[in-house]
């Protein structure tokens, strides 16, 4: 894949058959990890579908506090 400058940013096009295969869209997020020293690589999404599934709902009276939680 080519890295083109895209803003201030870098960015390169995916081909359609990989966009398809790991069912990406507008506005998701994906890890980008290196296979090696000179190729990208994509995590799978069926990881994150996994980790979704594992998921339970909140109680109705929760509510995240981020200083309670570094309070320790």
């Amino acid at each position: 894949m080519k890295v083109f400058k895209w803003r201030s940013s870098l960015a390169f096009w995916l081909p359609k058959k990989l966009i398809e295969k790991v069912v990406l869209g507008k506005g998701n997020y994906v890890h980008v990890a290196s296979a090696d020293e000179q190729t990208p690589g994509i995590s799978d999404s069926d990881f994150l579908r996994r980790l979704r599934a594992l998921q339970r709902p909140r109680p109705g009276s929760f509510v995240w506090n981020r200083d309670d939680a570094s309070a320790r």
